[in-house]
């Protein structure tokens, strides 16, 4: 049988054991947030260059239409 003091000192260490699971500290959620951030700004980099290259093949296509040549429209 368990005493109440080795009972209460159990629930003691389960509180401080659930404490340090469910809340980091400031350190970790200020990199998590950096990261997030990161990764964000990557993303949103990702996709203006994809619109960039898109946008340089519509313009290479109607130049050629057009009959321009790239070394004129160079110069």
């Amino acid at each position: 049988m368990v005493d109440s003091n080795t009972r209460e000192k159990f629930v003691d260490a389960e509180k401080d054991a659930d404490d340090a699971i469910v809340s980091p500290d400031s350190k970790e959620l200020e990199n998590i947030s950096k990261m997030t951030a990161s990764d964000q700004i990557i993303q949103r980099i990702d996709a203006m260059s994809s619109r960039v290259d898109e946008l340089e093949k519509t313009v290479l296509e109607l130049m050629e239409e057009a009959g321009i040549n790239r070394e004129k429209a160079n110069d």
